[in-house]
């Protein structure tokens, strides 16, 4: 099946992770499918990245070392989707790691039921030795089940890891430059080029949650890129899948309330930037209120509209 079967590229940025990086690239070389392009892409690491890839490079015919001045995860996935030559191709973050059937995996999901994109589920741990799901399953979706899906944060999520596509869906698309939430701004063009996408309940990726990483740093005004994200969401939804608008809006809700709490927790005091979140909270306010998020952040909405000077000083 190996030698006649599609190469694969596989795009993973790399940025002073050098703790989880060989765990990471070691998944990816011990692949039962091989037939793989590696690409593997040094955003400017200030540790010792650099010279582990060009070790890892020296040892696997299959690995493709990219050396670039720092410019983010962006732009290192874009310099990868510029070269890249393999008919799929797949994205892994470096401090994560895969199981040694992931992308044969992917690929034998997207054969099996005709689409273009295929999806896995995902484990929030590194430990590869666990027990998957007593029976997995293989599901197709429609464009606008995935879409609703990602609205309501459920089945399918917008990171760009832990699915496999085929290459020419990225012709026109790029990875924002300079932006976190890149997936959240990326993903949704990629689908809907599809008329539906591929779900397999098997457990190929594991997600690490790393505290060092951007988005779960201290808040500071860059996490306020999830708007311009979501205001593009809201607008692609409006004029493509109108039925769909109010999952949007309760999503972009739930993102500002989840990001002025923490600006709260961490005694953020930039009022603009607050302001501007609680006026997110308010204008989507009623839509929040009767979606199936938690009580809690309900509770959480209310208060950031109705008496946010208490709401200060319980969290503070």
């Amino acid at each position: 099946m190996q030698k006649h079967s599609p190469k694969i590229s596989v795009i993973v940025p790399i940025y002073n992770v050098s703790e989880f990086l060989d765990e990471c690239i070691i998944s990816i070389i011990e692949q039962t499918y091989t037939n793989l392009e590696i690409i593997l892409v040094d955003d400017g690491s200030t540790d010792d990245c650099g010279i582990k890839c060009d070790q890892f490079a020296c040892s696997d015919k299959r690995i493709i070392v990219i050396h670039k001045k720092n410019g983010g995860l962006s732009d290192a996935r874009n310099s990868a989707l510029d070269i890249c030559t393999g008919e799929y191709l797949t994205f892994i973050d470096s401090d994560d790691a895969v199981s040694n059937d992931y992308i044969s995996t992917l690929y034998s999901t997207i054969k099996a039921t005709n689409t273009e994109i295929s999806v896995c589920a995902y484990n929030e741990s590194i430990k590869k030795v666990f027990e998957q799901p007593t029976s997995t399953f293989i599901k197709r979706f429609t464009q606008q089940y995935t879409i609703k899906s990602i609205l309501q944060e459920s089945i399918i999520s917008t990171s760009a890891w832990g699915k496999l596509y085929k290459s020419h869906l990225f012709n026109d698309v790029r990875f924002p430059y300079g932006q976190i939430f890149e997936d959240l701004s990326t993903i949704w063009k990629v689908f809907d080029k599809v008329e539906a996408i591929s779900y397999n309940s098997h457990i190929g990726y594991f997600y690490r949650i790393n505290p060092n990483s951007i988005t779960n740093k201290s808040f500071s005004k860059k996490n306020l890129d999830f708007i311009p994200a979501h205001l593009s969401i809201l607008n692609y939804v409006a004029k493509r899948h109108p039925k769909l608008l109010k999952y949007g809006k309760r999503r972009f809700c739930r993102y500002a309330n989840a990001y002025l709490y923490r600006a709260i927790v961490q005694n953020y005091e930039d009022e603009e930037s607050l302001q501007l979140m609680r006026k997110i909270i308010s204008k989507y306010y009623w839509t929040f209120l009767f979606s199936n998020y938690s009580i809690s952040k309900k509770l959480f909405a209310t208060l950031s509209i109705t008496n946010f000077k208490f709401l200060t000083k319980f969290f503070k």
